[in-house]
């Protein structure tokens, strides 16, 4: 189909949404893809192969394009539907991200036992489990400038997500942080996912997390006491912490047990857990199922592990089956 602005070329039959790429990827001889057209080699088995395929290739961050909602409800979990309209992770692909969870920790290929094709079998280091949630910013709809008051409340969500996790530490003792500073600037760093807009995302610093913050709330206070005009000047730095808060609409603000305070895909329930995946930049949530099996919720952020802070010699590493 066509339109004034772009031209939508549609595959004739949706498998070739993966094999036609094959002859432009450098690594497809690892990957191990061979196109198959038979009729009882579905759609959903071909993704299922290509996603196993990329994971045990090391790209395991396609787990970041599997979305919740699927039109097709025998794709698994951990599948990405390549037939449906497929959104960045945190506004943002795997190669660009800034993020790190696993650290220098790399995937391993599972020699175990084989599962049935719509499993996926895969190691992690269990971080926590979410307790608390608040809602989405803007009720999930798009964030302008225009709403300073739906912005703000979502600061003011996330700030006491950060005093729960403060009271955590004061009843345990126990601070799940290495350095204190990262404790103080949660409620200046999560609303943003740590990521600033400059035209193109990159990692935010704690300047630019913390002038941002100021602002939006200072503009909106004198606005609010003494109307429109006497708000604070739009810098590049106000800028971009709306810009980068819009981009975290799909997402709910949590809390886990231990204190963690972050970002969540917007289907996320209390209870849910969250793993890191060895060679992963994002960490993950995981829904645990009646059968001692899980399914995929989504990428995450949690402030305080996305450069591979979690990463220790005390982490023990344990299986997951995903479906």
């Amino acid at each position: 189909m066509e339109d004034s602005s772009r031209t939508i070329v549609k595959a004739g039959d949706s498998r070739d949404r993966i094999w036609a790429l094959l002859g432009m990827a450098a690594d497809t001889e690892v990957l191990g893809i061979v196109p198959n057209y038979a009729a009882t080699n579905s759609c959903t088995a071909v993704y299922c192969d290509a996603t196993r395929a990329m994971i045990a290739s090391g790209h395991v961050d396609i787990l970041a394009f599997s979305q919740w909602s699927k039109t097709e409800p025998n794709v698994p979990s951990w599948v990405p539907d390549w037939r449906e309209e497929v959104k960045q992770p945190f506004g943002q692909l795997p190669w660009d991200t800034p993020y790190s969870a696993s650290g220098s920790a790399k995937f391993l290929k599972h020699l175990g036992q084989i599962v049935p094709f719509l499993h996926l079998k895969i190691n992690g280091f269990l971080v926590d489990s979410i307790e608390s949630l608040r809602p989405q910013c803007n009720k999930g709809e798009r964030l302008s400038m225009q709403h300073r008051h739906e912005a703000c409340t979502y600061l003011q969500d996330i700030m006491s997500l950060c005093q729960i996790s403060n009271e955590k530490l004061v009843k345990s003792g126990i601070e799940i942080y290495p350095d204190p500073s990262v404790r103080e600037t949660a409620y200046q760093r999560v609303p943003v996912a740590d990521l600033y807009s400059t035209g193109f995302v990159r990692g935010a610093t704690l300047d630019e997390c913390r002038l941002g913050h100021e602002e939006v709330v200072t503009d909106y206070i004198q606005r609010k006491n003494h109307g429109p005009s006497a708000g604070a000047p739009v810098t590049n730095t106000f800028r971009s912490y709306y810009i980068m808060m819009g981009q975290q609409i799909e997402r709910r603000p949590f809390v886990t047990v231990k204190g963690f305070v972050g970002l969540a895909p917007k289907h996320v329930e209390e209870g849910d857990i969250i793993v890191i995946f060895p060679g992963a930049r994002f960490p993950y949530v995981l829904r645990g199922c009646d059968d001692e099996m899980y399914m995929l919720v989504g990428e995450t952020f949690v402030h305080g592990i996305m450069y591979g802070e979690f990463m220790t010699k005390d982490c023990k590493m344990q299986e997951f089956v995903l479906k």
